[in-house]
C-alpha cells in the first residue's frame, strides 16, 4: 500500500503532521487503546487523546498527551499509519504534549504516542484511531456491475460498486434474492471494499443482486442488477443425420452451455413403437456416441447428461432407418427379334455396395440366368425368336436384403415391307386426329400384323422415327374380364403405340359417362369393354396402361373439384413428376404434364401423400 504522508510540521519539537487519506466517514476520535503489558512495567505512564472531534482532509486535529511517573521531566514521540498496514512511520521525537497533525489524504489512521523521561525510561504506548473524511460536496451517487450477467448455478459472479459524492470514505454491503426470496447478505455489516465475489445459488432462476453503500456522513444509495442463473443446459447437442441407411453410423453430439462442476453424459436409443430404453453404458465425460441399426424402422436416440447438481438433462433425437428400395424399367416392352432390351435398375438405401444378378425365362417359370452377382446396375437382353419373354433383376446388399423386380416383353418378327395407301394415324404431336396421312411412295416401314383391322408401322418424319398405328376401326373388347385384362392392354398398346402421348389421347378420346368408382381393375375392365367411364375409369385405365410400358405411375384417389370427387394420374417422366388427367375439368380442361400450381387453380388433393409435381 502506497504510505500516504503528513502534509505540515505545526510542532517546534518534531516532525510536522500531515496524514492524508481516504474517502469519507465522519472521523470520531477513536478511544485509546493502551498496551497493558507497558503499563505494569513502566514506571512512566501515559495518557493520551483527540482532542477535535470533527477531521477533515487537510485539516489540523491537535492530540494531546500527558506523562506521570518518573522524575517528571517528559518527552514524546508521535508516530502514525493507515490502520491496516502493518508498521509506523515516526512523525516526531522528543516533542511536547501537544502535536498537531494534517492529512492531505482521506482514510483511517492509527496514531501512536510514547513517552520517556530524562532518565530514558519509556511509558506504555498508546493508539488512536481517527478518521479523515473528505467532503465532495456532490450529491451521492451510487453505480456498479455485476459481471457476468448471466451464470451457471454455483458459480461465482463478480461485483463491483462505484461511489462518489457525499463525504468519504465508504462503505458498502452486498446481497441477493430470488424472486419470491428474502434478501440474503453476504456479510453482516458494510464492509470498505467496493469489489465482492458472490457464489451463486444451485437453483437456476431470476435473481436480483443489489449494493448498497454509505458514506460517511450516514447517507445511504443502491443499486440493483438482475442476475439469470441457468442450470445445466444440452439443447445444442446434435445428431449426425435423421435419415439413415441399415448398418449405417448414427453420431451424437453433446454439446452443454452452464456447466456446474463436471458433465457426464449416457446414450440410450429404443423403437417408437417400443415403451423401454435401452443403455450404451453408465455415465461417461464422451461427449460422443455411435449407433448403427440392423433392421429398418423409426428409432429415437437420446442423450442425457448431468452435472455436479446431479440433476439430469436430456435431448432426443428422431431417426428413420431406411431398408434398401429399388426400381427398374426395361428400355422397352415391345422389340423385334433384331433389337435389344436392357434392363436398368436403381437401388436406394443400400447397406454397402448393392450386387445385382440377372436372367430372363420364355414362360416365367425356368429361369436362365446370365450368370453370378455383378456390380453393374443394367443389363441387356437379346432374343433368337418371336413371343413372350420375362426378364428379371436380383438386388441384395451388406444387410443381407434381397429385393426383385420381373418385366414381360414382347419380341415380334421384323418384316420389312412397304405402304402405298392412305392410312388413318391416330392423334400424336405431329398429326392432327383423324388425318389421313399419304406415306411417301417406296418409304420402308416395319409392319408387324396382329389383326385384320389393325397394324403397327415405324415410319420417318420429319422429327425422326415414330411409332404409330394405322387403324380401320376400335377392336371388339366385349369379352375382357380381370383374368385376360393384360393381353387386352397389350393389345391397346400394340394399337395405340407406346407412348405416353398416344396412350393419354387414346383414353381421353373414349367417351364419358357418370357412374361410381368399381375399384382399380374392374374400373379398367369397364373402360376396356364399353370404351366409355367417368374419372375414376379413366384414371384407372390410363394408369394401367402407362404401368404396363414402364413408367412409375400413382392414381390420385382423394381429388376434389368445386362440384365433387376426382381422380387423375401422376406420373414420373424425365423432367420429373407430372398430373396427367385424361377427364375434361370445367375449369382446367384435360391436363398433360401438369404441375401442382397448374391443377391448384381449381382442385385440392392431399399432397403430402403423393410426390411434388413442378
Amino acid at each position: 500500500m502506497k504510505r500516504r504522508g503528513i502534509l505540515k510540521i505545526f510542532s517546534a519539537a518534531a516532525i510536522a503532521a500531515m496524514l492524508a487519506v481516504c474517502t469519507g466517514v465522519y472521523a470520531n476520535a477513536a478511544q485509546p487503546e493502551t498496551d497493558t503489558a507497558a503499563v505494569e512495567e513502566a514506571a512512566v505512564k501515559l495518557e493520551a487523546s483527540i482532542l477535535n472531534t470533527d477531521i477533515s482532509v487537510n485539516q489540523k486535529f491537535t492530540v494531546a498527551a500527558k506523562a506521570s511517573g518518573g522524575d517528571g521531566v517528559y518527552s514524546y514521540i508521535y508516530s502514525y499509519k493507515e490502520k491496516a498496514e502493518a508498521s509506523y512511520t515516526e512523525a516526531a521525537k522528543n516533542a511536547s504534549g501537544t502535536y498537531d497533525f494534517v492529512f492531505d489524504q482521506s482514510g483511517v489512521y492509527q496514531i501512536q504516542v510514547k513517552s520517556y523521561d530524562s532518565k530514558g525510561t519509556e511509558s506504555n504506548s498508546v493508539k488512536l484511531n481517527v478518521t479523515v473524511k473528505k467532503d465532495t460536496g456532490k450529491t451521492l451517487k451510487l453505480s456498479g456491475t455485476v459481471s457476468p450477467a448471466i451464470m451457471s448455478v454455483g458459480s461465482t459472479v463478480s461485483l463491483t460498486a462505484n461511489l462518489s459524492g457525499g463525504t468519504e470514505p465508504y462503505q458498502y454491503r452486498y446481497s441477493y434474492k430470488s424472486a419470491n426470496g428474502s434478501w440474503i447478505y453476504v456479510d453482516k455489516s458494510y464492509i470498505d471494499s467496493d469489489k465482492k465475489k458472490l457464489t451463486l445459488p444451485k437453483t437456476a432462476g431470476t435473481y436480483t443482486v443489489r449494493i448498497q453503500a454509505k458514506d460517511y456522513s450516514g447517507k445511504t444509495a443502491e443499486k440493483k442488477f438482475t442476475m439469470n442463473v441457468k442450470s445445466l443446459d444440452i439443447s445444442k447437442s446434435t445428431v449426425s443425420k435423421t435419415t439413415a441407411k441399415i448398418n449405417e453410423a448414427v453420431k451424437l453430439t453433446a454439446k452443454y452451455s452452464y456447466k456446474s462442476g463436471t458433465i457426464r453424459y449416457r446414450y440410450s436409443y429404443k423403437k417408437a413403437s417400443g415403451s423401454s430404453w435401452t443403455y450404451s453404458g453408465n455415465y461417461t465425460t464422451a461427449n460422443v456416441y455411435n449407433y448403427k441399426f440392423s433392421s429398418a424402422g423409426t428409432y429415437y436416440v437420446r442423450i442425457q447428461a448431468k452435472d455436479d447438481t446431479g440433476k439430469v438433462f436430456s435431448k432426443q433425437f428422431k431417426v428413420t432407418v431406411k431398408a434398401m428400395s429399388m426400381t427398374a424399367k426395361v428400355s422397352s416392352s415391345m422389340v423385334s427379334t433384331a433389337q435389344t432390351v436392357t434392363l436398368t435398375t436403381k437401388v436406394a438405401n443400400s447397406s454397402g455396395k448393392a450386387k445385382y444378378r440377372y436372367s430372363y425365362s420364355s414362360d416365367g417359370n425356368k429361369w436362365k440366368y446370365t450368370g453370378n452377382y455383378t456390380a453393374s446396375s443394367s443389363k441387356k437382353f437379346s432374343f433368337a425368336g418371336s413371343g413372350n419373354y420375362f426378364v428379371r433383376v436380383f438386388v441384395k446388399d451388406d444387410s443381407g436384403k434381397t429385393l426383385t423386380r420381373q418385366f414381360k416383353v414382347t419380341v415380334y418378327k421384323n418384316t420389312a415391307s412397304k405402304v402405298k395407301k392412305a392410312v388413318l394415324l391416330q392423334k400424336s404431336a405431329s398429326w392432327k386426329s383423324g388425318a389421313k396421312v399419304n406415306l411417301p411412295s417406296g418409304a420402308a416401314v416395319n409392319v408387324i400384323e396382329k389383326s385384320g383391322r389393325w397394324f403397327l408401322v415405324k415410319y420417318k418424319n420429319t422429327t425422326g422415327y415414330v411409332y404409330n398405328l394405322a387403324i380401320g376401326n376400335y377392336k371388339n373388347y366385349s369379352s375382357i374380364s380381370t383374368a385376360t385384362l393384360g393381353a387386352m392392354a397389350d393389345d391397346i398398346i400394340y394399337s395405340q403405340g407406346k407412348s405416353m402421348k398416344s396412350l393419354y389421347n387414346y383414353v381421353k378420346n373414349l367417351g364419358y359417362v357418370s357412374m361410381k368408382d368399381l375399384g382399380y381393375e374392374n374400373n379398367v375392365v369397364y373402360m376396356i369393354r364399353y370404351r366409355r367411364g367417368a374419372c375414376y375409369q379413366r384414371a384407372s385405365l390410363l394408369k394401367y396402361l402407362l404401368d404396363r410400358i414402364g413408367y412409375e405411375t400413382y392414381r390420385v384417389t382423394d381429388g376434389r373439384t368445386p362440384r365433387g370427387p376426382h381422380n387423375w394420374v401422376i406420373v414420373k417422366t424425365s423432367g420429373g413428376w407430372k398430373h396427367i388427367d385424361p377427364t375434361s375439368v370445367r375449369e382446367i380442361g384435360f391436363t398433360y404434364l401438369a404441375s401442382d400450381k397448374h391443377m391448384s387453380q381449381c382442385l385440392t388433393w392431399n399432397k403430402s401423400k403423393y410426390p411434388k409435381c413442378n
